[in-house]
C-alpha cells in the first residue's frame, strides 16, 4: 500500500514529473511483454466471465465489457497519451 499512497502523493505534487518517472521510464522492450500479459490476462477473465454468464446471468455483459477491454488495450497507446508531452 505504502508504494500506491506514494505514487498518489507524487502525482498531487506534480503531475509532469511523476510522468517522467513512470510512463516515460518505459522503453519499448518493457512495453512488450507488458502489453502481451495484460492482453492475455484480459482474456482469460473474459473468458471465464462468458462461462460464468451460463450460471449466473450478470457475467454476460461484463464478460462483453472485458473482451473489448482486452481487444481494446494497448500499452504504447497509453504511453503516447499518459506520458510527458517533452
Amino acid at each position: 500500500m505504502g508504494k500506491i499512497k506514494k505514487g498518489f502523493e507524487d502525482f498531487k505534487e506534480d503531475p509532469l514529473e511523476w510522468r517522467k518517472g513512470t510512463w516515460d521510464a518505459l522503453d519499448e522492450k518493457k512495453i512488450k511483454p507488458y502489453n502481451f500479459l495484460v492482453k492475455l490476462l484480459l482474456l482469460i477473465l473474459g473468458v471465464m466471465l462468458l462461462m460464468l454468464s451460463l450460471v449466473y446471468l450478470i457475467c454476460l455483459p461484463l464478460g462483453i465489457i472485458v473482451l473489448i477491454l482486452s481487444y481494446k488495450f494497448d500499452a504504447r497507446k497509453m504511453k503516447k497519451k499518459l506520458g510527458s508531452k517533452e
